[in-house]
C-alpha cells in the first residue's frame, strides 16, 4: 500500500505558493480540510550520483 504524502510549498518572496491546495474550491468533492493548503504528493523519484565526498541526506 503507498503512503499518502502531502507537501507545504512556500518561497521567500511568493509566500505560501501551495495555498488553497486540497480545499473544495481547488479539488471539488475530494476536498480534504485537514490537508488545507497541501500538495498531495502522487509520486517521487530520488536519486544521487556522486563519484567523490557523497554526502547524502534522506528525504524527511
Amino acid at each position: 500500500m503507498a503512503n499518502m504524502s502531502y507537501l507545504s510549498l512556500s518561497g521567500e518572496t511568493q509566500g505560501l505558493i501551495s495555498a488553497g491546495c486540497s480545499t473544495l474550491d481547488s479539488v471539488g468533492n475530494k476536498a480534504q480540510p485537514e490537508h488545507k493548503d497541501q500538495i498531495m504528493v502522487y509520486a517521487l523519484m530520488h536519486s544521487i550520483s556522486r563519484s567523490q565526498n557523497v554526502n547524502h541526506h534522506e528525504l524527511i
